[in-house]
């Protein structure tokens, strides 16, 4: 990353860190963008050159709380696809459930669509795919967009409910091992030498 890219990309991070400790503090509703761009220290032209809305800061925020630790299982690969991510599970219900209330409105007004897989999560995907753990008739981006789909989505059905029953830790493990047991090469015969593109052969 060049030097433009890593100040932008510092100013971006700027915003949102300043942002959520605004909406946390005083609100959303009541939180101007002008208090935003004096808190980050920018002006407010400087602030809708990186985000149109309001809106657009909290679902960037609620893409950083699923993204970021997905990013994290995937550098701890060598565990394997499976106990990586479980155990990046755990430190990703922490994060929503530090503060259920204000995490629960934010991915209310968030517009969450999967985002392009990071790169080290598609290299985890694609190796667990080389070792015969996941299938191959998917590629390693459409597994990561059904992975992240299944991630959050479990996410905002916990914050939906007035009163949880039980931790979000377990229901998120399920929900990976789900996507993980569909995707799993054992029902699918690929034929000798085939890329990962190649279609499988059908065992029923």
């Amino acid at each position: 990353m060049g030097l433009r890219e890593a100040k932008k990309q510092r100013i971006r991070l700027d915003i949102i860190e300043n942002a959520i400790a605004l909406f946390r503090e005083r609100g959303f509703e009541a939180t101007k963008v002008r208090e935003i761009a004096e808190a980050a220290e920018i002006s407010e032209a400087t602030f809708f050159n990186y985000f149109p809305t309001k809106d657009a800061v909290l679902s960037d925020w609620a893409h950083a709380c699923v993204s970021e630790p997905l990013q994290r299982a995937a550098e701890i690969g060598e565990r394997g696809v499976r106990p990586a991510l479980r155990m990046i599970c755990v430190d990703l219900a922490a994060r929503i459930e530090a503060d259920r209330a204000f995490a629960a409105r934010a991915w209310e007004r968030a517009r969450l669509t999967a985002p392009g897989s990071p790169a080290a999560l598609l290299a985890l995907l694609e190796e667990g795919q080389q070792g015969g753990q996941l299938r191959r008739d998917l590629s390693a981006r459409q597994l990561g967009e059904i992975l992240y789909a299944a991630v959050s989505g479990t996410i905002c059905s916990w914050l939906e409910r007035a009163a949880p029953d039980g931790s979000l830790a377990p229901e998120l493990r399920r929900s990976v091992d789900l996507v993980l047991d569909g995707a799993r090469r054992r029902n699918e015969r690929v034929r000798p030498g085939a890329g990962a593109s190649a279609q499988p052969i059908s065992t029923r």
